[in-house]
Order: structure tokens, then sequence, then C-alpha cells
């Protein structure tokens, strides 16, 4: 129920940054939010997939546990990444 509603409060935002020549602006802020958003639901859905795979004995569901977290180490610093790069490209204004 939350994720929906935090995709239409970013679809509001960006329609409205198109709309009022701030796009450039709240692209800048998404990227630098984006990736320690995506590492904080990536290491907290992997740890909730462990803890209930080693509850039920569930190696499978524990496997995708451990894949969600090693993804939040590697998303998470490649959108920092882009973010960095997107943000030092200078305005061609």
């Amino acid at each position: 129920m939350v994720v929906p509603v935090v995709a239409l409060i970013i679809l509001g935002l960006v329609i409205w940054a198109v709309q009022t020549k701030q796009a450039d602006a709240l692209m800048k802020s998404l990227a630098r939010t984006a990736p320690f958003v995506s590492f904080v639901f990536c290491i907290l859905g992997g740890v909730v997939l462990v803890l209930d795979g080693i509850d039920q004995e569930n190696g499978f569901v524990c496997g995708i546990g451990l894949f969600f977290i090693g993804m939040a180490f590697f998303v998470g610093p490649m959108l920092w990444l882009v973010a960095e790069k997107y943000r030092s490209k200078p305005n061609d204004k």
C-alpha cells in the first residue's frame, strides 16, 4: 500500500516540475535521495526475507534475501555515482 502512494507522489512531483519548468532541480533532488531510499528498501527487504527463511528453514527464501542484501550494496552506490555524474555536468544555458 505504501509503494503505490509513494509512486503517485513522485509522479505528481515530476508532472509539477515539468509544468513549472523546475525539472532540473527536481531531477537533482531525486538523484540525491534515490540511492539512499533504494539502499534502505533493499536492505530491509533482504533482512525480512532472510529472517523469514531462517524461521521456516527455507533455503530458497533465505537465498533471495541474501541476494537483496547484496543488491543493496550494488544498486545504492551505482545510483549515487550516476547522481554525482549528473550533478557535476555543467548546464548548457
